[in-house]
């Protein structure tokens, strides 16, 4: 452990007065053989903030904030990043997911007592060079468990958003959290309700992404399945109820779908147009209410409805102009059809797919550059400059009912028949 300790970090604990330790993610990597290309060093000591900002800055570190009120700091060398925080006990009052007071202490057991979960409540003594233990972190670590510092629904109900931590860790690590745990999870589960968007959606971008940060394989999908298991899922996103296919196909979403793999979980389906709008509006309104930006809900809900309509209930003439509308969320919604659509997955007979096929078949052009004349090619033609963009929609428009339209001469011909040349 010593040989990956920045120098820097070594000189701050020579010349603190009480032993400095590494804790948390950091020591649970190394002892977990887990590599990652950002290491999270969260450092504590029993000794007060102010105490380490000056001895921090005269070792050359940066102190680029200070909270007294916690003992917590947060140093920097360079381009690593440390964390550090007193020896302390966190007192909750049950609403929200921060402590209201804090109390220090020189007790390393009292310590990690307010940590979240046993592997990550190891210690590394850098001066002492030795691993510190105080709850049997290292046997969780090595058998690839998950298991809480004080009894589950203590620890949920105290900080709800810690259920999600679970499932992310279970994810990015590929351990297991143990039964009692689960079960404590899911009877504190709907106090998540209560936790800022902003925080459940860094959690859920963190679970998205849960396979990437160690390589460990599907770990998005494992923990997703905690989230389910918990009855977070349903809180979080609100009376879904995925399929039992679901979590195995999630696991071959690629990363840039997943978000819209997640909410496609509650759309409801149909053929007709309404269904298509309900099922937008409910991934709008529920993927805004998690914290994302109003764009991304947009793109969600567009690719997840359209993937989930059937369409059998149009005719062609609507289901050309529906697809016009939203031809840029086609292939995904496309592709979230071919995991999801199908009873144990492959794709369906979507009228609407047909009718897509059909138009790409035809050349319909999709964007005003896909057509055969540009706003050059009509000026030169005798249109006025200040009329090409309303001549280039109605031509867009024409090629949608008819995607053979979309050849220069002809469209020349339907412009001048429409607005004449002036």
């Amino acid at each position: 452990m010593l040989e990956i300790i920045p120098e820097k970090l070594k000189l701050l604990s020579s010349a603190c007065p009480a032993p400095l330790y590494v804790v948390g993610g950091a020591c649970r990597d190394y002892i977990a053989g887990l590599k990652t290309h950002f290491v999270d060093w969260d450092i504590c000591a029993p000794a007060g903030g102010y105490v380490m900002a000056e001895i921090a800055r005269s070792v050359g570190m940066e102190v680029k904030a200070c909270y007294p009120l916690t003992g917590s700091l947060k140093l920097s060398d360079g381009g690593i990043l440390y964390e550090f925080t007193s020896f302390r006990t966190d007192i909750y009052d049950g609403c929200g997911h921060r402590p209201v007071a804090v109390s220090f202490t020189n007790d390393i057991r009292t310590d990690a007592a307010r940590r979240d979960f046993r592997c990550n409540a190891v210690y590394f003594d850098i001066g002492g060079g030795a691993f510190v233990d105080p709850l049997n972190g290292i046997g969780d670590i090595k058998n690839k468990k998950i298991s809480p510092v004080a009894p589950p629904e203590k620890l949920f109900s105290e900080d709800a958003l810690r259920i999600m931590r679970l499932a992310r860790f279970c994810g990015e690590l590929g351990f297991s959290a143990d039964r009692d745990c689960l079960d404590g999870a899911a009877r504190s589960c709907s106090a998540l309700a209560d936790i800022p968007s902003a925080q459940i959606r860094r959690e859920l971008d963190g679970i998205l992404r849960a396979d990437k940060k160690y390589g460990v394989g599907h770990g998005h999908a494992a923990a997703l399945r905690v989230l389910e298991q918990t009855g977070a899922l349903d809180v979080v996103l609100g009376a879904c109820h995925p399929g039992k296919d679901f979590f195995a196909a999630f696991g071959e979403v690629p990363e840039g779908l997943r978000l819209c793999a997640l909410f496609y979980a509650v759309c409801g389906g149909g053929q007709r147009l309404a269904d298509c709008e309900r099922d937008r509006q409910t991934v709008l309104s529920r993927c805004k209410a998690v914290g994302y930006a109003h764009r991304t809900a947009q793109r969600v809900a567009a690719v997840c409805s359209l993937s989930a309509f059937d369409g059998g209930g149009e005719d062609e003439k609507t289901l050309r102009r529906l697809l016009f509308d939203r031809a840029e969320f086609a292939a995904d919604a496309l592709a979230l059809d071919d995991l999801f659509g199908g009873v144990g997955g492959g794709k369906t007979s979507h009228a609407w797919r047909r009718v897509y096929d059909k138009m790409r078949a035809e050349g319909v052009p999709f964007t005003v550059k896909e057509l055969d004349v540009t706003a050059d090619d009509l000026i030169k033609a005798g249109f006025a400059r200040q009329t090409t963009g309303e001549i280039l929609r109605f031509l867009s428009e024409e090629c949608v009912i008819n995607g053979e339209r979309n050849v220069r001469e002809r469209l020349l011909e339907l412009s001048e028949a429409r607005f004449g040349i002036k």
